[in-house]
């Protein structure tokens, strides 16, 4: 039970603050009441705009995070209702700061305050479809010159020379000029862009290079860090928390209790809110998120309130052959971790990215749900990192200790040079029990890509890059260079030995996906001809797949046709030995 009120007056926001985060990880009785009495103490303390003036923003973001870790790891329904009663009451509190208050709030995440960033193309226009107050942050903007430039390309041939001896600021252009129901310059500008004829990633493109400085307000109930949370549908609390070490294939591979969910169109647009605002205010993207598609939503429920988040990607953004996800992990209905997946034949390159008040609490059970998500839902059963992700260019993953985090996992480096640092370092920790590799060895070993494989040695991934310049160089000799004709060639080939009804429409998204398939389907349009009828079936499944509304069944089906993965591990090899050879 929690314990009686403190009175606001005896105790500083401040020290309830700094009490509360001390007291996190305590999971004994005294704890937890340590913890309840300071939470509603701070309810208290925080209540009204009449109440005690907030702390300073450094002590804001320590309780901003503690409260959201209490959310995700709540040792009881008691703890949880009052964190929930905490966090609403704290951004009703920032809410009712005066505006000079507020702004000293900003690039924190906290209700009320604006963010401050060149968020991408696809976010801005989910952000603006939502009515969120997002706008050119003017005071901010250096040089105009590359958004005069584009707009040049956007307006009526007259306006342009206008644009290009403009005698006034440009934001009064643009509030001069735009239609009276525009709410901003920012979505009079996207207004334009969607209005040309120009393809989507064009658009995109375009828009990023003025990389222009945005403001976000986050008043919105579901904007900020602490709201961006929903009920789960069974409470999961934590006692003491677990350390257990585990083998992680039977983990893995243990069939899913209960069937993955697909979101209808407006709880999939519900959701991708729900993960841009967690991470907009965080001032994070990430590619699939950026352009994803929100009729393609997939929830796995797992285990201890954990819930795997599957985004498909929009059409005109998928990649030839691999199947992308936005992956984002629940827990109790709090986001905590995020990342992308690149899947083919099943073998999954994947980034994973806990969100600091989460890191260090049970990471090795919810690695082994997410993996186990993966390998069920898209057939996974081969992981790998790129040496990035083991600290290559990467500081922060070097000073995390990111390479002995996977390699306690079961991940084992791809370079022989690197096992061999490895085990020198795991015999040197035997001899020396509180050793641990210093700043200069853990840059070695993060020279590495790492894999994880439960399928015995039978998937690799395929060399994706080497494959890309085998379609260049495809091009070049067999059509001089034109890609039109190679995608038109394509279609044909498709057409003919697969039996699909396609045609190219460069202006049409939903072409997108054949569009970037028709290359490859050209290139090895011979080697389709010996394939038995059952081959080229499987194929056309492929192709369909990766064509629809949802890719999921892409990687599934991909895995299943060895002739296909064969022929392009065959394909990408050998154009790695000519490069290696030129080179």
């Amino acid at each position: 039970m929690p314990a009686a009120r403190t009175p606001a007056s005896n105790t500083a926001a401040s020290t309830l603050a700094s009490e509360l985060a001390d007291l996190l990880h305590d999971r004994s009785a005294a704890g937890a009441a340590r913890r309840h009495q300071a939470l509603d103490a701070l309810i208290v303390a925080l209540d009204g705009p009449g109440g005690p003036a907030l702390p300073g923003r450094r002590v804001l973001l320590a309780l901003q995070d503690a409260l959201c870790f209490l959310l995700a790891y709540p040792q009881s329904a008691a703890e949880r209702r009052l964190a929930e009663r905490a966090a609403d009451t704290l951004a009703a509190r920032c809410r009712a700061l005066s505006p000079a208050a507020r702004a000293r709030l900003d690039d924190s995440g906290l209700a009320a305050s604006e963010m401050h960033y060149a968020y991408s193309y696809g976010v801005v226009q989910k952000l603006l479809a939502r009515g969120a107050p997002l706008e050119i942050d003017w005071d901010a903007v250096d040089d105009d010159a590359p958004l005069i430039d584009l707009l040049t390309l956007l307006v009526a041939p007259g306006e342009s020379i206008g644009l290009e001896d403009i005698s006034m600021p440009l934001s009064q252009w643009l509030e001069a000029c735009r239609p009276r129901a525009t709410p901003s310059d920012l979505a009079f500008v996207v207004e334009l862009l969607e209005g040309s004829r120009l393809p989507t990633p064009f658009r995109a493109h375009l828009f990023e290079r003025c990389e222009l400085p945005l403001r976000l307000a986050l008043s919105a109930a579901d904007s900020p860090r602490l709201q961006a949370r929903a009920r789960p549908a069974r409470l999961c609390t934590f006692g003491a928390f677990r350390r257990e070490r585990f083998a992680l294939p039977a983990r893995i591979r243990r069939p899913l209790s209960q069937r993955p969910r697909r979101l209808g169109a407006r709880d999939g647009r519900e959701m991708v809110a729900r993960w841009l605002y967690a991470l907009g205010a965080r001032e994070l993207e990430i590619y699939p998120l950026i352009y994803a598609n929100s009729d393609d939503v997939l929830v796995v429920p797992l285990d201890r309130a954990i819930e795997v988040v599957l985004v498909g990607v929009a059409p005109a953004w998928r990649s030839p052959l691999e199947v992308l996800h936005f992956f984002g992990v629940l827990r109790n209905g709090v986001p905590i971790a995020y990342g992308p997946t690149a899947v083919f034949a099943g073998c999954c390159e994947l980034g994973i990215n806990v969100f600091e008040p989460y890191r260090g609490v049970e990471m090795r059970a919810m690695y082994s749900q997410l993996l186990r998500a993966l390998h069920h839902v898209l057939g996974v059963d081969y992981y790998f990192m790129t040496p990035y992700g083991m600290g290559e260019g990467n500081d922060e993953a070097i000073r995390s200790g990111a390479f002995w985090f996977y390699r306690k996992l079961g991940f084992r480096p791809d370079r022989p040079e690197v096992e061999a640092i490895a085990r020198r370092e795991e015999a040197r920790m035997q001899r020396e029990p509180g050793y641990r590799s210093g700043m200069r060895v853990l840059r070695q070993l993060s020279h590495t890509g790492i894999s994880l494989d439960l399928s015995g040695g039978a998937r690799a991934p395929i060399d994706f890059g080497a494959l890309g310049v085998a379609q260049s160089r495809y091009v070049a000799e067999r059509f001089d260079g034109d890609r039109s004709a190679a995608e038109q060639h394509g279609a044909h080939v498709a057409r003919r030995a697969l039996g699909l009804d396609v045609r190219i429409d460069p202006s049409d998204d939903e072409h997108a996906p054949f569009i970037a398939l028709s290359t490859v389907l050209s290139m090895i349009a011979r080697e389709l001809e010996r394939w038995s009828d059952a081959e080229r079936r499987a194929l056309r499944r492929v192709v369909e797949a990766k064509c629809g509304r949802s890719e999921v069944a892409a990687a599934t089906r991909s895995k299943a046709h060895a002739r296909l993965c064969d022929l392009l591990y065959r394909v990408s090899h050998a154009e790695r030995a000519r490069m290696e050879v030129e080179a």
